[in-house]
């Protein structure tokens, strides 16, 4: 797929009047299957921003994947992140499979990961007083939750799974890890990071969309074990985190893995929610495909 963006009007930029009611409308040039195609975007934005629309990555997505007959989109509202384009709302009128005249408003914004980061720590309190198997381990397990304020639901401490946007290249792995260490100091490898959305659902497709009837937003989950010392949790928790000019001001709480199985009432980010789903699915699976190793290796009840 190769997209450009042309313009329609040949006015030279310098004499051009820029406003609102005569500011240029662009148009998109597609190629999909082999086949050229247009679409009018109509708007009433700056030149400047209409020379970014072709790069955003989630309309030309969009548009591309759009399976009925699409004659116009309206933009409505652009909204940047330093030099490039973040979110943007459109109107799209398009041809039902049944041929009927159709609106629809979308915020589009691309997508995103989410990760469940379960850190492992000594108690130096405990004691090892058995050789079983079930209580051998004297790590404690905690789930990394970030607070912070999320102004759209009107809470200044919000609690959720740290997560982010991905950018244009499209590297889910390589934006769990960035975010993963901007918003709790962790650093990782990319192959620290299983996915749970590839290992509880399909995998040609392992995106979650929390709201498909007004935006386009797909999640990938993450998980990530990590071992570290009482003294690194200590400063973790003391510790505040985010992009600074960006107004994130983030904290960290941790909760025990245990308990957060049972789903605190206290917690309902939906990030949070379905990876402790997940988790617990792809835990499952595991232990099964162990037991079934172990009996077929007359091991059972020794590993």
């Amino acid at each position: 797929m190769s997209s450009k963006r042309v313009n329609k009007s040949k006015t030279d930029s310098k004499k051009a009047d820029t406003s609102p009611s005569k500011r240029r409308n662009a148009v998109l040039e597609f190629e999909k299957n082999g086949e050229k195609y247009k679409v009018k975007l109509t708007s009433e934005i700056s030149d400047e921003l209409n020379l970014m629309i072709g790069d955003f990555k989630p309309i030309t997505e969009f548009i591309i994947n759009f399976p009925h007959k699409m004659t116009n989109i309206n933009i409505l509202k652009i909204h940047k992140f330093g030099p490039r384009i973040g979110f943007m709302n459109v109107d799209v009128y398009f041809e039902s499979e049944s041929n009927v005249k159709s609106e629809s408003f979308i915020f589009l914004r691309g997508h995103a990961v989410s990760i469940l980061v379960i850190l492992q720590f000594k108690n130096e309190n405990s004691k090892i007083i058995s050789t079983d198997k079930k209580q051998r381990s004297d790590l404690e397990k905690y789930v990394v939750l970030t607070e912070q304020t999320r102004v759209p639901i009107g809470q200044s401490r919000y609690l959720e799974l740290p997560a982010g946007m991905v950018d244009n290249s499209g590297d889910f792995i390589g934006v769990a890890a960035k975010e993963l260490e901007e918003e709790t100091g962790l650093k990782i490898n990319k192959k620290d990071l299983i996915c749970l959305s590839e290992k509880c659902g399909n995998k040609d497709n392992s995106l979650v969309y929390p709201s498909p009837g007004g935006c386009d937003e797909g999640i990938n989950f993450y998980l990530c074990v990590k071992n570290i010392s009482q003294e690194q949790r200590e400063k973790m928790l003391k510790s505040t985190y985010g992009e600074y000019e960006e107004g994130e001001e983030i904290k960290l709480k941790f909760y025990k893995l245990e308990d957060c199985l049972n789903l605190p009432e206290n917690i309902n980010d939906g990030k949070f929610l379905t990876s402790m789903y997940m988790y617990e699915k792809y835990i499952n699976e595991f232990k099964k495909k162990q037991a079934e190793l172990e009996k077929s290796f007359g091991l059972e009840g020794l590993i």
